[in-house]
């Protein structure tokens, strides 16, 4: 298996954010695998089909069982990413790089 990464992205109804986020992750140069963790906690607004549609594994939970912290655990597989806000090219060239171990950014309001 070669080199790859694990983004884990907590949403609930993500909307027009979620829809760039994916776009953005998809424009990355990156040359190993990216695997999508999507850990939705009953978003009613299509980010659940969107996030199928480009290919994430798809993680339900009930919305009372969202926290930020227990939600990003949920989705925990090979963990190396945690992602969940829109890339900036600052970000892209601080972030996806062959040696990253491990990133994080804020979350989303």
């Amino acid at each position: 298996m070669g080199q790859g990464i694990s983004i884990i992205i907590p949403t609930h109804n993500g909307g027009q954010i979620f829809s760039k986020c994916l776009e953005m992750i998809g424009q990355q140069d990156y040359s190993g695998q990216i695997q999508l963790i999507i850990v939705d906690s009953g978003s009613t607004d299509g980010t659940v089909e969107l996030a199928e549609r480009a290919g994430a594994f798809v993680k339900r939970i009930h919305k009372k069982k969202f926290h930020h912290a227990n939600t990003r655990n949920e989705g925990k597989s090979r963990l190396i990413a945690l992602y969940n806000e829109v890339w900036n090219d600052k970000t892209k060239k601080k972030s996806f790089t062959n040696d990253l171990n491990c990133t994080r950014t804020s979350h989303l309001p």
